[in-house]
């Protein structure tokens, strides 16, 4: 859970607060969220016999149709304008860290990837580019530089090539001069 404390901590430094001083975008634990509903529920006993159908107000886990999942939630004010929640807290799910069935930790990368493109589709601001995803960004690049060469190396059979392999030659860059 420290990890979600320094996740949290980032998107509220990154993208601030709301007006009402509450975090523009937060994650949160699928089991810990709970809201006031109205509407029509379902009573069984522990061996999933059907005790009962009403219509009422009750509170309940906010993500029911997710276990054990972390969830990147955005504010929305206007949450509070629908009639079958009573006690919002006026967040909706934007992303659930989950890949195919199989638990994902949330990271900041990973939530910045989201948030942009949900900030796109809301027609708002977009966040600007830090250094450090400047910084990542060309650390990929270099990853996929390095991917290429090595793709190079094990399609080219040339002899100096074969060399290379068994570290019998070296690459010197055209205009290396030596010092």
């Amino acid at each position: 859970m420290e990890n979600i404390k320094i996740v949290n901590k980032y998107l509220l430094n990154v993208y601030g607060k709301a007006l009402d001083n509450s975090p523009r975008f937060r994650v949160v634990w699928s089991e810990d969220v709970f809201e006031t509903r109205r509407g029509f529920f379902e009573d069984y006993t522990e061996a999933g016999i059907f005790l009962r159908r009403y219509q009422g107000v009750r509170r309940v886990k906010k993500y029911s149709y997710l276990v054990d999942r972390f969830v990147l939630e955005a504010y929305t004010p206007e949450q509070r304008s629908s009639p079958e929640i009573e006690d919002g807290d006026r967040y909706e799910p934007l992303f659930v860290f989950d890949k195919k069935g199989q638990f994902l930790t949330p990271e900041t990368w990973a939530c910045d990837y989201v948030i942009h493109r949900y900030l796109l589709a809301m027609g708002g601001e977009v966040q600007k580019r830090t250094d450090s995803m400047d910084a990542q960004a060309h650390e990929e690049e270099i990853d996929k530089e390095a991917q290429k060469f090595v793709a190079y190396m094990e399609e080219d059979d040339s002899n100096i090539m074969q060399r290379f392999r068994n570290q019998e030659a070296v690459i010197v860059p055209s205009g290396y001069k030596e010092s």
